[in-house]
């Protein structure tokens, strides 16, 4: 997947169609000095002909970010626990815009932490530009991820879930010898 062709930082999008903030981020994108690849599952051929341009390129499907964020600045996106943990697992500092309490619990603690900014997604087009420009222009919210990825390096995704699959499975036959 290639960024769209420009200059500006990249950041890498991941909202529903139904988001709230979802249009309030693509003004903010269309009229800020970035290009985006948002992937928003479902979006519809019609929402991508009114949204994506030059700078802005929209998926209706997943995809893998792995490669995406290796080379991105910056992550928008409502804060879901996979999202969440890859972005911070490659040191990519988030703008997160939670919709449910487990995604504002993780993404409080991704703020805690200095790795990224949390707001509602009330909140209107000038709030949700300072909060980008802040995330974008001070160095600490990267460093502070990229700290997080250093300490935790070694980690593999595929490992903590066949870790995970493995003991479910054991205790599944516990069950079973009662």
């Amino acid at each position: 997947m290639d960024w769209p062709t420009g200059d500006g930082q990249r950041i890498v999008v991941y909202l529903r169609p139904r988001h709230l903030a979802l249009p309030v981020v693509l003004e903010l994108l269309a009229t800020a000095d970035t290009r985006a690849v948002c992937v928003i599952p479902g979006a519809a051929p019609e929402f991508i002909a009114k949204h994506a341009n030059d700078k802005i390129a929209i998926h209706p499907q997943a995809v893998a970010l792995g490669p995406l964020l290796d080379s991105a600045d910056a992550m928008i996106g409502y804060a879901g626990t996979g999202t969440l943990s890859e972005a911070l697992l490659k040191g990519i500092p988030q703008l997160m815009i939670p919709a449910t309490m487990e995604q504002y619990l993780g993404a409080r603690r991704v703020e805690e932490m200095g790795a990224g900014i949390m707001i509602d997604a009330r909140h209107n087009p000038t709030d949700m530009r300072e909060a980008l420009s802040r995330l974008m222009g001070e160095p600490s919210y990267k460093q502070q991820a990229k700290t997080f990825a250093q300490r935790h390096a070694a980690f593999c995704t595929e490992q903590a879930a066949a870790k995970a699959a493995d003991q479910i499975l054991e205790q599944l036959g516990k069950g079973d010898k009662r």
